[in-house]
């Protein structure tokens, strides 16, 4: 098979949990993939030991306690309650199904593939530090790898293509607009990249780290409270807009979390620093550039998941704090739900709603019917944003890159009111309890979609089953101990529509694993 040239560096950044990372001699820290679940309700010493003591220093890139990242998580994992890891082998096969790969080491930018440098690297940085700290690392390999591929090409207007999942389109989007934390000069990165696409990137936050950070989170005996505070990426996935309904008082105010005094154990400090300190300067390094010779303020190319159940908003109360699908104030009625994690409205940067001035832009959007843990593995996903987008920029003269006649308001509107399909399931059950499937469909019979359950350890299908037109759209699976993965397609292709699908992941605990989580 022939494969495209790059012109262009490529750079894949996973988003949080979505990086190995070793300990102190090389001891394995995080690694996820087959059985994690089980494998971590036995040892809440992990917990412990991902817990970051010490000022994580966001000018500091040296490695924090001894912690390294090595590489991207390639296979299917489950963190029970936390987050389902889709992993990065897919979209790595992707982009090496299309173009000439030479792969780098990120820790030896340098390095060559005999006279040829690399243009490729796959981005692990340790997901628990600031984000700032991580765009740093980022620049650092880029200082190093873009201008030898320069170099190599004869092109001197060869740049950088960046591919983020989650939280690593916040890194990214750091070293295009953020500044030095030391210096507090503007790093400029935007005029090394190209392109920056991100799926599912939570640009506005997400109520999960809300509730992770005002209740904590413990599940079954394993309690990751204290480790996920200590996080100062988490905080920064808090949501920047007024997401919280305080009716402690009174009818209620609308307030963000940074502006939220004595709410469980929410640390109003971090919350404002997140958002002063990170989401601001982002927000003031774009509104700088506009008017500089080059910029182009369409460079972020966001994938936006829609169509799964999606906390909103929430409610704060003397009772403590209740999440909901209801969207925030002054959030358009279009935008409820989203990727089952990220609401639509936090997917797409602020900027791209004109900062101040309301939904009218139009921007480089692509809404994709998936769930946010595996959006980035899914081959029709992919197909789309790699074929269509990315190779285009790498033939010769480039793409121009096309936006959409209408704005966000008005693709949200109309995608709600067509076939959409939402996949809801638990992270884990324990063995001997069905595993129910609930399937929420919009424009889409339910007689036509199957769902079908597949054995990651074998990759052997285990099970499928047609919806019936009851009310919930639920239909359970008898499953032995194991992970599995659950995907819920229509089984007619559509011209236009195509096969709609979506798929998520789910652990089958041992009872014996269960009763093990105390050991150490």
């Amino acid at each position: 098979m022939t494969k495209t040239p790059l012109r262009d560096l490529v750079v894949v950044l996973p988003g949080i949990m979505g990086s190995v990372l070793e300990g102190p001699g090389g001891t394995a820290l995080w690694d996820p993939g087959y059985g994690m679940a089980r494998r971590l309700f036995g040892h809440r010493k992990w917990v412990r030991e991902l817990t970051i003591t010490g000022l994580d220093d966001p000018g500091d890139t040296s490695h924090l306690n001894g912690v390294r990242p090595v590489s991207l998580v390639e296979s299917k994992a489950i963190v029970p309650g936390i987050k389902r890891i889709g992993g990065y082998s897919e979209l790595h096969q992707a982009l090496d199904n299309t173009f000439d790969l030479v792969e780098g080491d990120q820790h030896d930018p340098a390095r060559r593939r005999g006279n040829v440098p690399p243009n490729y690297f796959r981005f692990a940085y340790d997901w628990r530090r600031d984000n700032r700290a991580s765009a740093m690392q980022l620049k650092e390999l880029i200082d190093v790898a873009l201008p030898a591929w320069r170099q190599y090409r004869s092109d001197p207007n060869a740049k950088v293509i960046l591919v983020a999942h989650s939280m690593g389109g916040m890194v990214a989007r750091w070293y295009l607009e953020g500044v030095d934390p030391n210096t507090n000069d503007r790093l400029e990165g935007w005029r090394n990249v190209r392109d920056l696409y991100t799926f599912g990137t939570p640009y506005r936050g997400s109520l999960n780290a809300l509730q992770y950070c005002v209740e904590g989170f413990k599940v079954s005996f394993v309690d990751f409270s204290e480790a996920l505070r200590g996080f100062t990426s988490v905080h920064q996935l808090l949501p920047r807009f007024p997401a919280i309904l305080d009716k402690r008082s009174g009818s209620g105010q609308w307030i963000r979390p940074s502006e939220a005094r004595h709410v469980g154990s929410l640390d109003a400090a971090k919350a404002e620093e997140a958002r002063s300190g990170f989401h601001e300067v982002i927000d003031g390094g774009v509104l700088a550039h506009r008017d500089t010779d080059g910029y182009d303020d369409r460079m972020v190319s966001p994938i936006i998941g829609f169509g799964h159940d999606t906390d909103n908003s929430a409610v704060l109360t003397t009772g403590g704090l209740e999440l909901r699908a209801e969207p925030a104030v002054n959030t358009p009625a279009a935008w409820q739900r989203g990727d089952g994690t990220v609401p639509y409205v936090s997917a797409v940067p602020l900027d791209y709603d004109g900062l101040d001035s309301g939904w009218d832009k139009a921007a480089p959007l692509e809404f994709v019917n998936k769930k946010h843990g595996t959006m980035q593995t899914d081959a029709d996903v992919l197909a789309r944003i790699i074929a269509n987008k990315v190779l285009a920029t790498q033939v010769d003269g480039g793409a121009v890159r096309a936006l959409p006649d209408e704005g966000p308001v008005e693709l949200a509107t109309r995608l709600a009111g067509g076939p959409q399909m939402g996949l809801n399931l638990p992270d884990t059950v324990p063995a001997g309890t069905p595993v129910p499937v609930t399937v929420r469909l919009a424009g889409v019979d339910p007689d036509e979609v199957e769902v079908t359950v597949t054995d990651l350890g074998s990759g052997a299908a285990v099970g499928s089953e047609t919806l019936v037109p009851d009310p919930d759209g639920t239909v359970t699976f008898a499953l032995a101990p194991g992970d599995y993965e659950v995907r819920a397609a229509r089984k007619a292709y559509v011209p236009g529509i195509g096969l709609l699908h979506s798929s998520d992941l789910v652990a089958v605990i041992p009872e014996e694993d269960q009763q093990g989580a105390n050991d150490d």
